[in-house]
């Protein structure tokens, strides 16, 4: 299980089926429903890019 909060963007390693993913954040990696996100667009991608 993997916590997250809105707005937090999440490097997606795996999809198990059409309602889950694995992913990536802050160094831990977990599950979670691919119905509490959405693919991140261009300019928030850039956004935390630039971020340090």
């Amino acid at each position: 299980h993997l916590s997250f909060r809105k707005g937090e963007l999440i490097h997606v390693r795996e999809q198990k089926d059409a309602s889950w993913y694995s992913g990536q954040l802050r160094g831990k990696i977990g599950w979670f429903p691919r119905s509490y996100v959405r693919p991140a667009t261009e300019l928030e991608i850039q956004n935390s890019k630039n971020i340090i």
